[in-house]
């Protein structure tokens, strides 16, 4: 039995991006904890990117998919879902399901955190949530789409209420997305007992990351886009707005710093949008990289990723204490 299972989906180990690095970060930090990890998929390839810690001791897949659509009941698979004294799930969807059904079934505290919230962002409008999956393939069916947007939403909906209900703590990087949670549960009544269990573990810049800089004096300013080149990161605003800055700053130059293979058709219309507005030369796409590298020489940073590794591995030792799991935690 290990200390935490994980239950991911899309992400960690095999996807490079905020929440993939966020997990890595808390893995590796907190290293006298053993987890494993339930990683949930929809069949995509897939190859570690991370060079896993040693106190992780195991990795099961899951496929998501039963042959006439997504999976809702995963209480057959409760078998291959690695023991452990607490399970920590990484969104709600699918993840948070899981976590719900393995709850119930083994009677072990469950952990909720959501960087991006599952369902906001279906209502949004995005076709591709947080975590990586694509639920909407034909984006030319425009009233197609539209109907299995709002099936899907409601359906995300329930999930997530069901997962801010049962978990037995929830966490989340903003104030935002918590009082979200709470509208999604309590009508916007921020009832005592709700907030006892949601907590606000917000991502934060070190500043020891930046203080050893010594920065150049240039003519040219520099402003970097860090995330991955995916719809759901939006780049395509970000490389329309490049020509309003160009007229009103005049000499800059545009970074957009993050993993091009995730999604090569998105990435492909990038390429022409760059072209189609004549800004050839002025607009770098780097591909994956250390996005600390890039704020370092960036004068504006339009998206960060860097957090306060040490805060948020601090939070989440208090929290198994609390739960009284790991009590001999240091």
């Amino acid at each position: 039995m290990v200390d935490v299972c994980l239950i991911l989906e899309g992400t960690y180990p095999y996807v490079v991006g905020g929440v993939s690095k966020w997990t890595h970060a808390l893995v590796k930090n907190l290293s006298e904890i053993e987890f494993s990890i339930v990683h949930l998929h929809s069949g995509e390839e897939r190859k570690i990117k991370f060079e896993v810690p040693e106190n992780v001791k195991s990795i099961v897949e899951i496929d998501v998919r039963n042959g006439f659509g997504f999976r809702f009941d995963f209480r057959d698979l409760i078998d291959v879902v690695p023991e452990a004294k607490v399970y920590h799930s990484l969104s709600t969807g699918f993840a948070g399901l899981l976590g719900l059904q393995v709850k119930s079934v083994k009677n072990k505290p469950l952990v909720l955190t959501e960087h991006g919230l599952y369902w906001k962002e279906i209502e949004f409008g995005v076709d591709e949530v947080e975590c990586g999956f694509k639920i909407f393939k034909n984006l030319r069916e425009k009233e197609k789409v539209c109907v299995e947007r709002r099936r899907y939403l409601e359906i995300f909906k329930e999930i997530a209420k069901k997962c801010y209900l049962g978990a037995d703590v929830v966490t989340t990087v903003c104030r935002y997305n918590l009082e979200q949670q709470l509208s999604l549960i309590s009508n916007g009544k921020n009832s005592t007992d709700l907030n006892l269990k949601f907590r606000v573990i917000e991502n934060f810049v070190e500043p020891e990351f930046f203080g050893t800089v010594v920065r150049k004096v240039r003519s040219e300013k520099v402003i970097s886009f860090i995330g991955r080149v995916v719809p759901i990161k939006d780049v395509k605003t970000f490389i329309r707005a490049m020509p309003l800055i160009l007229d009103g700053i005049g000499d800059v130059k545009f970074l957009i710093v993050g993993d091009l293979m995730q999604d090569p058709e998105y990435v492909d219309e990038c390429f022409e949008l760059v072209r189609e507005l004549g800004l050839v030369g002025k607009v770098k796409f780097t591909g994956e990289a250390n996005a600390v590298d890039y704020l370092k020489i960036s004068d504006v940073p339009v998206f960060s990723q860097p957090f306060a590794q040490t805060l948020i591995t601090q939070n989440f030792k208090d929290i198994f204490r609390k739960l009284n799991i790991i009590p001999n935690i240091k």
